[in-house]
């Protein structure tokens, strides 16, 4: 085990101590991998996996498939790694040999199977199992060096990812075409996956979506979220641009978008809550006539947190008294409908620093015109 995974493993146990556990469980599946790799650095490919770390052992990890034995061994940092059935008696083992004493955290448990949770109660009694998510969400909102590297570079694949997309851009060019070749683009570069949703259209356009054969159209207006991940962990780049001029209500309505934008990264620092980020773009909608449209009905988020999942926490909304502190990653988009133009977006990558917030994209921040 490297220096580098030893200090984050150390880390770990430090706040497990801090809150009393005397062992963590971990589970990740087909859709949040993001904890395991965490505490294991795998990538996890199966449907499941679950690592096991003691107060001074571990981790052990768990996969589901045998066949991916070879790679889990030399891509993760657990002591050991187990495939195929058996992962009760394996984990009750697991327990046994790293140490664990109770009581003993769970991060991740509202992705395992019920009958599970009840079956590994009953076999690691006396060891009693408690809900423990939130330690690893909070030691990842800090981003170490090693995985600001990781993030940077992400950034600056969203860049190379959003130039070729306005290359390729154009009238006539089904949806899924375009997705595809930023795709193409991502994977040959470097990049280990990449979350993409996009819309064109007009006023219709409510939000956006993956990929379909809708074809685009002089006058779209074409939104897109281009998210790379490079060595687990995602940036991500909201861009919109016009297919043809764009109208003066088009003009009008990007304006605000920037405005909103411009608040939020001059409010971005350490101290400052969450709230304060995301009212700080709300304002400026307020202020335009339009606060209506910055209610849970026409957006989601007025950004989240980046790391090793794509759409971390913490949620940008007002509300959220979560004070910013130097080192967390986040992504600052007053993505939203309004009835000027549709749907835009525009957002970039943001790092806190000592003294306010870097942007780690460097694409223009333009309402973006390409020739039909």
């Amino acid at each position: 085990m490297d220096s580098y995974a030893s200090t984050r493993l150390t880390r770990i146990r430090t706040a497990m101590k801090d809150q009393g556990l005397g062992g963590l469980l971990v589970c990740a599946n087909g859709m949040r991998r993001d904890h395991v790799r965490y505490v294991t650095n795998l990538n996890v490919l199966g449907s499941w996996a679950i690592a096991v770390l003691g107060p001074e052992r571990g981790p052990a990890l768990f996969i589901e498939d045998p066949w991916d034995l070879d790679r889990a061994r030399r891509d993760s940092w657990a002591e050991s790694v187990t495939a195929g059935p058996g992962l009760l008696d394996g984990i009750v083992r697991a327990a046994g040999e790293l140490g664990l004493r109770g009581p003993v955290g769970v991060a991740g448990m509202e992705l395992m199977e019920a009958g599970l949770v009840l079956a590994l109660r009953e076999r690691l009694a006396p060891l009693t199992l408690q809900p423990a998510t939130r330690l690893l969400v909070e030691l990842r909102l800090l981003k170490d060096e090693g995985e600001l590297r990781a993030i940077r570079r992400a950034s600056e694949l969203a860049d190379a990812g959003y130039e070729v997309f306005l290359g390729t851009a154009r009238a006539g060019l089904p949806e899924y075409e375009l997705v595809a070749e930023i795709e193409g683009f991502l994977r040959d570069a470097g990049a280990e996956d990449n979350m993409m949703i996009l819309a064109s259209g007009g006023v219709e356009v409510t939000g956006m979506r993956p990929p379909t054969s809708k074809r685009l159209q002089v006058g779209d207006l074409v939104t897109a979220e281009l998210t790379p991940q490079v060595n687990g962990y995602y940036a991500q780049i909201c861009r919109t641009l016009v297919i043809g001029e764009p109208s003066a209500a088009q003009q009008q309505s990007f304006e605000i978008f920037w405005q909103a934008q411009e608040a939020a990264m001059e409010s971005a620092r350490p101290g400052v809550t969450i709230s304060q980020v995301a009212e700080a773009q709300n304002e400026v909608f307020r202020k335009a006539g339009f606060g209506e449209y910055v209610s849970k009905r026409y957006t989601r988020a007025r950004g989240h947190g980046l790391g090793l999942h794509f759409d971390d926490e913490p949620l940008i909304w007002e509300g959220n008294d979560l004070r910013l502190q130097a080192g967390m990653v986040l992504i600052a988009h007053p993505n939203t409908y309004l009835p000027l133009a549709g749907y835009m977006v525009l957002g970039d990558p943001l790092v806190i620093t000592d003294g306010g917030c870097e942007r780690l994209t460097k694409t223009e921040r333009r309402l973006f015109a390409v020739a039909p």
